[in-house]
C-alpha cells in the first residue's frame, strides 16, 4: 500500500499552476541489486533490490533545485536459517528536494523522506505482516547527458526505514516492538528533462 499525504499534491499544484508556462519537469528511474551467496548452503541467498520512479517540478531556477517525489519499490530476500528465508517489501512515496550542481549539472543530490511508510515482512511458514514507520533517503547522482534532455544517471542511494507499528497480530517478530532496515546500494537509471 502506498501512502501519499494531501500536502504532496498540493504543493504540486501550486508550483504547476502558479506559471504553468515557465513549468519544468524532470521524470526518472532507477535501477540497483545486490547478491550474495555462499557455496556452504544452498539457501544462502541474500539479496537486495531497489527500484525508483520518480518526478520532479523546477522550482528555483538559479539554484536548479527541484521539488517532487520518489516512488519506491525495495525488496529483501535473506536467509534466517537452512530452511526459513525472510522477505520484506516496501512501496512509497517520500516527498523530496534535487539540486543539480557541476558544469552542465552533472552531479546531482536528492534528499527524501516521509513520516509514514509501510512494509510487509514475511518468514517462510509464517503468516506476513504489515509494519508502519518512517524513512528517509539520500542520493548522489552522476548525471553525464547523453542525448538532448536525456541524462544517465549512475548513483549511490542510502535509504533508511524505522518501523514501529505493526497493523497485525500475528507476527514473525514475536519480541520486537520495532525494527529498522537500511540499504545502500549504487543504481543505474534515465532522467528526462522537459
Amino acid at each position: 500500500m502506498v501512502i501519499v499525504g494531501r500536502p504532496f499534491f498540493l504543493i504540486i499544484a501550486l508550483l504547476v499552476f502558479s506559471n504553468p508556462a515557465h513549468a519544468k519537469f524532470n521524470i526518472g528511474t532507477d535501477f540497483g541489486i545486490i547478491q550474495d551467496q555462499n557455496s556452504l548452503s544452498s539457501n544462502s541467498l541474500d539479496q537486495r533490490s531497489y527500484y525508483d520512479f520518480n518526478l520532479y517540478i523546477k522550482a528555483l531556477e538559479r539554484m536548479n533545485l527541484y521539488f517532487g517525489a520518489e516512488y519506491l519499490y525495495i525488496s529483501s530476500l535473506e536467509p534466517k536459517d537452512t530452511s526459513a528465508v525472510a522477505n520484506m517489501v516496501a512501496t512509497n512515496i517520500l516527498f523530496a528536494a534535487k539540486m543539480q550542481f557541476g558544469k552542465d549539472g552533472l552531479y546531482s543530490l536528492t534528499l527524501a523522506g516521509s513520516p509514514t511508510v509501510q512494509a510487509t515482512y514475511k518468514v517462510s511458514g509464517v503468516s506476513s505482516e504489515q509494519w508502519t514507520g518512517s524513512a528517509y533517503l539520500a542520493r548522489l547522482s552522476l548525471q553525464p547527458e547523453i542525448y538532448k534532455h536525456v541524462r544517465l544517471v549512475a548513483a549511490i542511494t542510502y535509504y533508511s526505514a524505522t518501523y514501529t507499528s505493526k497493523n497485525q497480530s500475528t507476527s514473525s517478530l514475536p519480541s520486537q516492538t520495532n525494527f529498522s532496515r537500511s540499504l545502500f546500494i549504487p543504481s543505474v537509471g534515465l532522467s528526462f528533462f522537459f
